[in-house]
C-alpha cells in the first residue's frame, strides 16, 4: 500500500473534479471491437489479484500515452514507468511500446487498453478544462505544487472517494485515468518526475479498495468492451417463434395477394380479346 492511506497533507483540498467526472460518461461505439470473442472465455479466470495487477499496467500505460500527447515523454519518464508497473524478474513485451506484464496479464491489458485509452482521450477532448491543471483544482498550494511524494498519491485518492462515493460506473472508472493522467502531467511539468511512481501506486490502491470486487463480478478490465461496444441482445426462444410465426403469416398474405391479381387478369383477358376484336371490326367498317 502506498501513501494514501496515511493522513492527508493540509495542502489537500477536495474539488468540483470528482462531482463533474461523476455526471461524464463517454459515448458508448456502435462499431464492432476486435477480438470481442476473449472476453467472455476469460471471465473464469479473473481474480482480485489480476484485476488490481491488470489495473496497475493499464494506469502505466495511459500515463504514458497521455505524456507521449503532451509532448513530455521521453526515454527517462519512460524507463521510470516501467520500473513502477514491471513486476521484479517479469519480461517487458508486447509491442507499440506498451510496457506489458508477462503472462496472461498482458493480453489482457494489451486487449483493454486501447479502449480505455480510446475513451478517455474522448473524454479530454470533450472536456479540457476538467482533466487539465488538475493538482491547481485540488490543491491548497500556490498553483496546485505538488510539495511532496504522496501529495499526488493523496490528491488521487480523495478525488476517488468523492467520485465513487455513490458507486461504481465504467463512466467513471475511465474519469478516474483521465485525472490520474493530468495529475502525470502535472508531476512532469513541475520537475518532479520521481511522483510518478506514487501516483501510479495511488491508481492501485484505489482499485483495491473501491474498484476490485465490482470489477471482478463484470469479468475484469475486459468488461469494458461490453460498455464501449455493447452487444446486441440475444433472441430468446419465445423471440424466434414469435419472429417465425409473423415471416409465415407474411409469407401466406403475399401468396393470397399473388393468387388475387392472377385471377384478375385471367378474368379480365376475355374483355380485352373483344374489345380488340370490336376495335378491329370498327375500323375495317369505317374504312369500308
Amino acid at each position: 500500500m502506498s501513501g494514501t492511506s496515511r493522513g492527508v497533507p493540509s495542502s489537500v483540498t477536495s474539488s468540483p473534479v470528482a462531482a463533474a467526472a461523476a455526471a461524464i460518461s463517454p459515448k458508448r461505439s456502435s462499431s464492432n471491437p476486435p477480438h470481442h470473442h476473449h472476453h467472455h472465455q476469460m471471465l473464469h479466470l479473473t481474480t482480485t489479484q489480476d484485476v488490481i495487477r491488470q489495473g496497475k499496467c493499464l494506469c502505466g500505460e495511459y500515463i504514458r500515452a497521455r505524456l507521449k500527447r503532451s509532448g513530455l515523454l521521453n526515454r527517462k519518464i519512460l524507463q521510470r514507468l516501467r520500473n513502477s508497473i514491471v513486476p521484479d524478474g517479469a519480461s517487458v513485451g508486447g509491442g507499440s511500446g506498451m510496457m506489458l506484464i508477462a503472462g496472461g496479464g498482458g493480453a489482457v491489458v494489451r486487449e483493454a487498453f486501447p479502449i480505455l485509452h480510446g475513451a478517455g482521450f474522448e473524454l479530454e477532448r470533450m472536456h479540457p478544462r476538467l482533466y487539465t491543471n488538475v493538482s491547481r483544482q485540488i490543491s491548497n498550494e500556490p498553483w496546485g505544487e505538488l510539495t511532496e511524494p504522496d501529495t499526488v498519491g493523496c490528491l488521487l485518492h480523495i478525488v476517488a472517494k468523492d467520485l465513487f462515493k455513490t458507486g461504481v460506473t465504467w463512466g467513471k472508472v475511465i474519469s478516474l485515468f483521465a485525472i490520474a493522467g493530468g495529475l502525470a502531467v502535472d508531476c512532469v511539468r513541475q520537475d518532479h518526475t520521481d511522483y510518478l511512481q506514487q501516483l501510479i501506486e495511488g491508481t492501485t490502491d484505489v482499485i483495491e479498495e473501491d474498484l476490485a470486487g465490482w470489477l471482478v463480478e463484470r469479468g475484469g478490465w475486459l468488461g469494458l468492451q461490453d460498455h464501449v461496444y455493447p452487444q446486441p441482445a440475444e433472441i430468446t426462444l419465445t423471440g424466434w417463434l414469435t419472429i417465425t410465426i409473423i415471416t409465415l403469416a407474411l409469407l401466406y398474405l403475399v401468396s393470397l395477394f399473388l393468387k388475387l391479381i392472377g385471377s384478375n387478369y385471367l378474368n379480365s383477358e376475355p374483355t380485352v380479346a373483344v374489345a380488340t376484336v370490336g376495335s378491329t371490326i370498327g375500323s375495317a367498317s369505317s374504312s369500308s
